[in-house]
């Protein structure tokens, strides 16, 4: 019996190089934490359609203290009901329960933010994720991007509509402001000319009443003088009163003609 042919030579095991990694346990890179994160309009769709979505992504947050706002990445842990609050013009009643780097918290849709986190902010993410997992999320989250592209493009065409209502809304507070500021400064430029018009007769009226003692150089007595003085006074202050726009002013001109028509009548009827 003729013996078998000897096995091949089995090839020699390969050193692995310690620096090389298998791609599913490599660490995470800021692209691949990105490609897992959530803007907050497409949470605000998912938690309308499917929350079950938003479980192991990651969102931005902002945190207000006093005046100033900071920003973290939160890992979502999942959708927890909480009180009703208000965030564009719909009431809400859940909110997502994160892991961040100080420990868990519940946050509401009105705390996130559109805006991908940068790279010092996901240097400060210290929430450990298993490579492995994160990779099949972001590719079951591409999936189901895919899968419901019908509901984003509704969203974005929502989105749309509104930021052009609120561009013309915008517009229009704008031309309503214009307006308004035209129309007072035509009110202030009236005012200035009435008030140049009143001050225009006013000189009229005391240059008139400041000259009648000139006619009494010459000629004339002292009675004469002083029924002309108050016949000048009157006209005066009946002028005033006639002409003023401003309510005290008219009623203290009416008093004084008044007196200086009182004044005239007792000079004349001494004759």
């Amino acid at each position: 019996m003729q013996a078998p042919p000897p096995a091949a030579p089995k090839p020699p095991k390969r050193k692995r190089d310690d620096r090389e990694e298998p791609t599913a346990v490599a660490p995470l890179s800021h692209d691949e934490l990105r490609a897992l994160w959530l803007p907050r309009r497409h949470v605000e769709v998912w938690l309308g359609k499917n929350p079950k979505i938003l479980g192991n992504t990651l969102v931005r947050c902002v945190q207000r203290i006093n005046t100033s706002r900071t920003f973290y990445v939160g890992f979502v842990l999942g959708v927890r009901r909480s009180k009703p609050y208000r965030y564009n013009k719909q009431i809400f009643d859940l909110a997502l329960l994160l892991r961040t780097s100080t420990g868990e918290r519940m946050v509401g849709i009105d705390c996130l933010s559109d805006q991908q986190p940068d790279d010092h902010e996901l240097s400060r993410f210290k929430v450990p994720l298993e490579p492995a997992v994160v990779r099949q999320q972001i590719r079951a989250l591409q999936r189901a991007m895919q899968e419901s592209r019908n509901l984003f493009e509704e969203e974005d065409l929502r989105r749309k509509m509104e930021e052009e209502e609120r561009l013309r809304a915008k517009q229009e507070a704008a031309a309503a402001q214009e307006q308004r500021e035209a129309d007072e400064l035509e009110r202030k430029e009236r005012e200035r000319e009435e008030l140049r018009r009143r001050q225009a007769e006013r000189t009229a009226a005391n240059s008139e009443s400041e000259q009648w003692w000139l006619q009494y150089q010459s000629k004339g007595d002292d009675k004469e003088r002083e029924v002309a003085k108050w016949k000048a006074r009157l006209k005066r202050f009946e002028k005033i009163a006639s002409s003023s726009a401003a309510e005290g002013e008219r009623t203290n001109a009416k008093r004084l003609a008044a007196q200086a028509r009182d004044k005239v009548e007792a000079l004349t009827s001494q004759d």
